[in-house]
């Protein structure tokens, strides 16, 4: 108990005899120019630190900035995704589809996705191949009221695409 009480007595005189034996052996414009030259390599470090802190919030930003970007494709792709899950399930059920008021709504929300998503760029071969199929369904509504075996395949053939593409640019 002792001990714990002498220890800050003891650092206060050892930082006395220091500080004495720095009086004694250097001259007070040596100290000052010690003194000088520790305020130049701290501002510098300040400076330094600064531009530092700059840049990384510039890193931070550009990567905040990135993943929200992704996370709006990725809304978007996955909405574009379960419209034509929902295309298809139409399609398969093999029902006159002229009057199908949810068949009109895919097909237009279909429409603005891939409109959206190929101004961001998103798998443009891939939205094509939805571009050419929606044609293909529209030909089929228009020719026989339903949506040939042969569209359905192709329709599922994209749909599996996309949803590879989706898994692998979104892990």
């Amino acid at each position: 108990m002792l001990f714990k009480k002498m220890l800050p007595a003891a650092f206060i005189l050892l930082s006395g005899v220091v500080g004495l034996l720095i009086g004694l052996f250097y001259s007070s414009s040596t100290i000052e120019s010690l003194f000088n030259s520790a305020q130049v390599i701290t501002s510098v470090l300040a400076s330094i630190a600064t531009v530092a802190g700059v840049v990384l919030a510039y890193f931070a930003l550009d990567t905040w900035r990135s993943q929200l970007r992704g996370s709006h494709i990725y809304g978007q792709s996955t909405e574009l995704l379960e419209a034509l899950l929902t295309t298809l399930s139409i399609a398969i059920n093999k029902k006159p589809i002229i009057g199908e008021k949810t068949f009109g709504e895919t097909g237009g929300k279909i429409t603005q996705l891939v409109l959206q998503l190929k101004l961001k760029q998103f798998e443009p071969v891939i939205l094509t191949k939805i571009t050419d199929v929606q044609s293909k369904i529209m030909d089929d509504v228009k020719d026989k009221n339903l949506i040939s075996d042969m569209t359905i395949s192709t329709l599922l053939s994209v749909v599996n695409e996309l949803a590879k593409s989706l898994n692998n640019q979104f892990k």
